[in-house]
């Protein structure tokens, strides 16, 4: 251990005493499952909440506050579940990456829309339409933001899509 931790000087006598336990079992420590919620990087970010008396790290917001974000008053579209692959057409698949970690594989029409991806994302977690999230591409980072440009217009025929929180 560090000298400044065991609270002592360069050349001081330290008393050290060692006990011969030769004849005791070893028993392990008890350690127990952790029982915490763990955040991995990138993770979804606590709320931002109105109200005159800050928060202190870690605590818990209160429930007559409100959510403050960008999508405070915005209308949020409905939830297209139509997704139809015409196997005639050219096809190619899309890999999402959502903000939570997990992957999802998407076969698409090379003339199906970003808002139709944006759709099947909203379609497989609908939770996702409570908080306003960002879609775009790996290499080179772009934001899809023309909800009207086709798979093959905006590049994304065989490649991934990340989803990020705004």
């Amino acid at each position: 251990a560090p000298m400044s931790l065991m609270n002592v000087t360069p050349g001081q006598r330290v008393n050290l005493n060692v006990a011969t336990r030769l004849s005791e079992e070893y028993v392990p420590p008890k350690r127990g499952n952790f029982s915490g919620s763990g955040h991995r990087l990138g993770a979804p970010t606590p709320a931002v909440t109105s109200g005159a008396v800050p928060l202190m790290p870690g605590a818990f917001p209160s429930g007559s506050s409100s959510i403050v974000g960008p999508s405070a008053g915005v209308e949020r579209h409905s939830i297209n579940t139509r997704f139809e692959v015409d196997q005639t057409q050219p096809t190619t698949s899309v890999q999402i990456r959502l903000a939570d970690g997990t992957r999802m594989p998407c076969r698409m029409n090379l003339t199906h829309t970003v808002g139709d991806l944006r759709s099947f994302i909203n379609a497989s977690r609908p939770e996702n339409l409570s908080r306003p999230y960002t879609i775009g591409t790996t290499f080179p980072n772009r934001t899809l933001e023309d909800d009207t440009q086709t798979i093959e217009g905006a590049g994304l025929v065989n490649s991934v899509v990340v989803q990020r929180w705004v």
